[in-house]
Parts: C-alpha cells; sequence; structure tokens
C-alpha cells in the first residue's frame, strides 16, 4: 500500500470530533452565572468562560460585546428571580414575600450578587422591579416621603443582612482562641451560639416584622 493510500485510510478511520453544543445566549449566561457563584468575580474571564464552552473567546463577543454586558444580562436574571414572589394579598405579605424572593436569590447566587448589590437598577428591569416594591408601600397608604424612607430603609436591610450572609471575608491572622474569648468578651460571647447559619432565617423574618412594625407606625400617626 503507497503511503498515499494509508494517509487516506488513515483519514477516513480517524475518530470525528465531537462537536460541543451549540452556543446561545441562554448557555453562556447559564454557564457564566455558575462560574461565578463557585468561583466568583474574581476568577472569571471570557476565556476561562470559552475554556468551559469549548468555544474561543472572540466567540463570546458575538453575544456580548464587553464584560459589562454580560454583567448586566446577568443581574437582569438575578432581577427576574427576585421578583418571584406572591403579588396577591395585602401589602404586608407581599412585603414579606418580597423580602424573602430577595433573600433566596442572593444566597443561591452568592458569587454574583456580591456584584448586583453594587449595581445601579437603573436599566428597565431594574426600574421594573423597584416600582413592584414601591408599590407595596403605596398600597400601604404611604405618602411619598414615607414611601421613598421606608424603600431605602428595606433596601439598606436587604443588602446588609444579604451580604453577611453570602461573603465569606478574610479572617484575622491571629483569631482569638475561643476560651480566651470567653474570658475576655462574656457579652459577645454569650450570644454565639445564635448567629448560627440556621438561625440566620429567623432573624431575618424578625428583621422584617420590625420594618413593618416601623410602617405601621407611620400609618397610625
Amino acid at each position: 500500500m503507497s503511503d498515499g493510500s494509508r494517509l487516506a485510510e488513515q483519514k477516513i478511520r480517524a475518530p470525528r470530533r465531537r462537536r460541543g453544543a451549540a452556543l446561545s445566549v441562554p448557555r453562556i449566561l447559564d454557564e457564566a452565572i455558575s462560574l461565578i457563584d463557585s468561583k466568583g468575580l474574581e476568577a472569571f474571564s471570557f476565556r476561562i468562560l470559552a475554556g468551559r464552552l469549548g468555544c474561543q473567546a472572540m466567540s463570546l463577543y458575538h453575544y456580548f460585546p464587553s464584560k459589562a454586558h454580560l454583567y448586566e444580562a446577568l443581574v437582569d436574571q438575578l432581577i427576574a428571580e427576585a421578583m418571584e414572589y406572591d403579588p396577591s394579598g395585602g401589602w404586608r405579605d407581599r412585603y414579606r414575600s418580597a423580602a424573602g424572593a430577595y433573600r433566596k436569590m442572593a444566597l443561591r447566587h452568592p458569587g454574583m450578587f456580591l456584584y448586583f448589590s453594587g449595581f445601579r437598577l437603573n436599566n428597565h428591569a431594574g426600574l421594573g422591579f423597584l416600582e413592584g416594591i414601591l408599590r407595596i408601600f403605596e398600597d400601604a397608604g404611604l405618602e411619598p416621603e414615607d414611601r421613598a424612607r421606608h424603600y431605602r430603609i428595606l433596601g439598606h436591610y436587604l443588602v446588609g443582612s444579604c451580604l453577611d450572609q453570602v461573603v465569606k471575608g478574610p479572617s484575622a491572622t491571629s483569631p482569638v482562641p475561643f476560651e480566651e474569648a470567653r474570658m475576655a468578651y462574656p457579652s459577645l460571647m454569650a450570644v454565639g451560639p445564635y448567629f448560627a447559619g440556621d438561625r440566620q432565617k429567623d432573624v431575618f423574618d424578625a428583621g422584617i416584622d420590625l420594618l413593618i412594625r416601623g410602617i405601621e407606625a407611620d400609618l397610625s400617626r
């Protein structure tokens, strides 16, 4: 058999490469948010994302001109999840439901929430979300100034409490040993067991109840 014949036969017998799933906006977003939530924003790049998708990084720019465009699309996805609350019932039920949906979104996306929490919600998706929250205050009967104040209070509470649960910050290089802390800081250590993760939802719900009482106090003036 000639060398040319052998090469031809090898080409025929050579296994064909399997193509991965075709690129699409939903596939890119799913892989991107999975990467960010598992590895964090600092570990994200188009190059790493492309490697997980089995494509060239330049291929992603056909769908998203920049990382900012991709991040905004992910923000819209988180907004959609935060809006998955029951719109029926009285304003108190809607308030609790909206707060709970926001918390679930944050816990579901610990990596992306860090970016989301500082994003200005000034696109259509963001403004639609904020409009829905403000209508809860409007339906409660609050005046515009009070709506603005309670909207800010709720926003600060949601962002702060959710960041506290999802962001794992650095620790001291030399943490105080437990027994030493127990002796030196007895008040702090006495409440320590109540900071456990399984109590976080109870604390969150208790905070929401306090915010609702604040609204009720303004309504009764």
